[in-house]
């Protein structure tokens, strides 16, 4: 069994937990109040600028020129192209820039932004992967489900084909590569940290459709 896929092993619990959960249900029905995914857009448009800082943490940090550029490349990658997803919903809907994080994205965030700044690159890089992985998975588990006039029909083809599905692969083959010469200690942290992600995309999900706010 190669490292990510054990790294996969260790979550199945929690992606069933999330492919469960009624914000991915009813996404995938086309039955999602509109009202929750506004919200989750928002949200997710403050998310998505702190995980861009988190990539190019990650980019000074290596030693590795291949991994400065593509850790470089994904946080381009991010504010332009999924930032170019939500502008779409902000015309659409007449959204606007929320002013702070909800509990769910703020915990999430920071978690990101201290593992890739004060744990090694391998832990960083781990704990961003399931923000690739398991978004991948769960828009294609939805696509599976969806039909044609899903209303969120353009979200879900987004994360499950095109640019996004290929850079999950290259963050795949980066992640597999470190473990590779890495020591069982450092490994152990990888996992640890992967878990912990999965943990806080699901604790997202949830915060969204509760549309959960700071109570003081």
């Amino acid at each position: 069994m190669s490292f990510t896929q054990n790294l996969w092993e260790q979550v199945k619990p929690i992606y069933k937990k999330i492919l469960e959960h009624p914000f991915i249900k009813e996404l995938g029905t086309g039955t999602l109040d509109i009202n929750i995914f506004k919200y989750y857009i928002e949200q997710d448009s403050l998310y998505l600028v702190d995980y861009a800082r988190a990539l190019s943490v990650l980019s000074a940090k290596s030693g590795n020129i291949e991994y400065i550029l593509q850790f470089s490349q994904f946080a381009a990658d991010t504010i332009i192209v999924e930032r170019s997803l939500h502008d779409t919903y902000f015309k659409k809907y007449n959204l606007h820039l929320p002013r702070e994080q909800n509990p769910a994205c703020f915990m999430y965030t920071r978690y990101l932004l201290s593992t890739c700044s004060l744990q090694n690159i391998e832990t960083g890089v781990a704990a961003l992967l399931p923000c690739f992985w398991v978004y991948r998975e769960v828009s294609s588990h939805i696509l599976n489900i969806a039909g044609k006039d899903n209303p969120f029909i353009d979200w879900i083809r987004a994360y499950s084909t095109g640019k996004f599905a290929a850079s999950t692969d290259i963050m795949l083959q980066i992640t597999e590569t470190i473990a590779a010469g890495a020591s069982e200690t450092v490994k152990n942290k990888m996992i640890e940290a992967f878990i912990m992600a999965t943990r806080l995309e699901y604790l997202f999900w949830d915060g969204n459709y509760k549309r959960e706010n700071w109570m003081i």
